[in-house]
């Protein structure tokens, strides 16, 4: 078993721990000729782990505790997880730090890979959208829908939501769904998540 990091926004963080969001899709760079090999997926194989590294602050508390003893805080909690900065400290500003620079130390999530597939990402069904963690039922109309039709209308919307959510974090460098890029489509459970452990 092997251990890899990877980034994850807010809203991802908070759907994981929610229990929400089991799956997540990466760009292929190097786009497949012919059927992709697994083995050449950089986030690992079944049963490697991912740990997420996330948006975070970390300070000091010099009442009860040592200086080298710090408190991590996560931005994805909100001001509901970061309370700890109120009372503690007069003034206190919040210096938060790129999720590239965490250490695997301060890591709260632990992901196993449970499957790993190739698609282009208009592939995407409705039921991988919700295992993004994306609500699609909210979207749907409320008046009946005629049974033949149901399932388009439900893609319809999933992808929909998808895409925008998509296109933020991929149009600019390139990705954008009309593009239509390959991508690994990675299945995973939460193996270890809340608060910090080291």
């Amino acid at each position: 078993m092997k251990e890899r990091p990877i980034i994850m926004s807010g809203e991802s963080v908070r759907a994981i721990l929610a229990g929400r969001k089991t799956q997540t899709r990466r760009v292929i760079r190097h786009p497949p000729l012919i059927d992709c090999d697994m083995d050449d997926c950089p986030y690992g194989q079944i049963g490697d782990r991912l740990w997420v590294r996330e948006t975070w602050t970390g300070y000091e508390l010099g009442i009860g505790l040592a200086f080298d003893d710090p408190i991590f805080v996560y931005r994805a909690d909100g001001e509901e997880g970061n309370k700890l900065f109120r009372g503690t400290q007069e003034e206190c500003s919040v210096s938060w730090h790129s999720p590239i620079h965490m250490p695997r130390k301060i890591a709260r999530i632990e992901l196993e890979i449970t499957d790993i597939r190739v698609q282009r990402i208009q592939e995407i069904s409705a039921g991988d959208v919700e295992a993004e963690g994306i609500d699609v039922i909210s979207d749907l109309p409320l008046a009946p829908i005629p049974h033949d039709s149901s399932d388009d209308l439900i893609l319809f919307v999933a992808q929909r939501k998808y895409r925008a959510i998509w296109d933020a974090l991929n149009a600019k460098r390139g990705f954008g769904w009309e593009s239509n890029p390959w991508v690994w489509a990675l299945t995973f459970c939460m193996v270890k998540g809340g608060e910090n452990e080291s």
